[in-house]
C-alpha cells in the first residue's frame, strides 16, 4: 500500500557558522532532524531510494540567508506550526525553520520556477570610499568572464563564461553594501561570490577576494507579464 504523500514548502534560515556547512552535509542533517522527530518521508522507487527533498537553488558555501526555500514530501500530515516546532527542536540554532506551507495540488517544486535571486554583497571597510568608482569600473567592462568547469568538445573542461547578461541589477545601495539581482535559472544561476572575485580583481585589490559576506535576500518566480515574485508570498496567496 502506497503511503500519503503530503507536499510541503518550508523557509528556513542558515545564518552565522552554518554558512561553512555545505550543500549535502545540510541535507543530511535536515534528514537527521526529521528522522529523530518520527516524522516520515516519502522515499523515491528504484535501486537507490531517497528522500523526497529537494531545493529551490541551493546556498554557496560561506554565504547566509533567511528566505531559503525546501520542498518535502511526507508519508502523513502534520499540522505546520507542529512540523515547525519539532524540526527546531532537532536542528542547529542557526539552521531554522521559520514557515511551513501545504502546497497546492499540481504545484510545480520550487527549484522549477525560481528564476531570480537577490543578494547583499557586505563590503570590508577598508576600500570604503573607493567602492562607488570602483562599481562603476567594473559594470563598465564589455564582458565579465569566469572560468567555469564545463562539457566542451566531448568532455570536461575549463571555459570562459560571460556572467554579464546573468546580471539584472548591481547598484551600491550603502556605503559597505551592494544589491546584487541576478538570473538564478537552471541553466543561468549566478554565483555571487565568483562574480566578486573579477570585481576584485578590476579593482586592483585581488588579495580582497572572499573578505565579503554575501546574505541572500529573496528568490523570485518571473511572471509571464515580465514582474518578478518572490516565491513566499506565492505560497501565502494560496
Amino acid at each position: 500500500m502506497n503511503p500519503e504523500r503530503i507536499k510541503k514548502r518550508l523557509v528556513f534560515e542558515k545564518t552565522h557558522r552554518m554558512r561553512f556547512v555545505g550543500h549535502l552535509d545540510m541535507m543530511r542533517i535536515f534528514q537527521r532532524a526529521i528522522s529523530r522527530e518520527g516524522i516520515e518521508l516519502v522515499f523515491s522507487q528504484g535501486f537507490n531510494p531517497h528522500p523526497r527533498m529537494s531545493f529551490a537553488r541551493p546556498l554557496s558555501l560561506g554565504q547566509t540567508s533567511h528566505v531559503e526555500i525546501m520542498d518535502i514530501e511526507l508519508a502523513g500530515d502534520i499540522a505546520n506550526d507542529e512540523l515547525i516546532k519539532r524540526m527546531n527542536s532537532a536542528l542547529p540554532v542557526h539552521l531554522q525553520v521559520l514557515a511551513a506551507y501545504d502546497m497546492p495540488e499540481g504545484a510545480k517544486p520550487a527549484m522549477a520556477i525560481v528564476t531570480h535571486a537577490e543578494y547583499l554583497i557586505h563590503l570590508p571597510e577598508r576600500h570604503q570610499d573607493e567602492y562607488a568608482d570602483y562599481l562603476a569600473r567594473f559594470l563598465e567592462k564589455p564582458e565579465i568572464t569566469i572560468q567555469k568547469l564545463a562539457k566542451s568538445k566531448g568532455r570536461k573542461q575549463m571555459v570562459d563564461l560571460d556572467i554579464k547578461p546573468m546580471i539584472c541589477s548591481l547598484e551600491l545601495t550603502e556605503p559597505l553594501t551592494m544589491r546584487l539581482l541576478c538570473l538564478a535559472t537552471e541553466k543561468e544561476n549566478l554565483k555571487p561570490d565568483r562574480m566578486m572575485k573579477v570585481f576584485w580583481e578590476t579593482c586592483g585589490h585581488p588579495e580582497q577576494t572572499g573578505y565579503e559576506l554575501i546574505e541572500r535576500t529573496g528568490l523570485y518566480c518571473q511572471q509571464e507579464d515580465g514582474r518578478l515574485v518572490d516565491l513566499i508570498s506565492i505560497m501565502k496567496d494560496h
